[in-house]
């Protein structure tokens, strides 16, 4: 019995293995895409929005403190 538990094992490890080098190496052979003009337009429409709703809060609610945490990651995440 503790000979079947070892070799079950021993075939579970080792197929993890194959598996996850197969995984690895599909994960290698793929090209990386480059941001094109319209994925930065995205990307800066998306940040400008941030802003604006972190605006919008905390003209909505300047007596709630959450308002400003939110802001304050908004401007901290930008480096600002």
């Amino acid at each position: 019995m503790a000979g079947m538990i070892l070799y079950m094992s021993c075939c579970g490890f080792f197929g993890v293995g194959l598996a996850s080098r197969a995984y690895a190496q599909q994960r290698i052979e793929t090209t990386p895409v480059d941001p094109t003009p319209d994925l930065e337009q995205q990307i800066a429409a998306v940040k400008k929005e941030e802003l604006e709703l972190a605006e919008s809060l905390m003209k909505d609610f300047p007596n709630n403190a959450n308002a400003f945490v939110v802001m304050g990651n908004v401007l901290e995440h930008r480096g600002i």
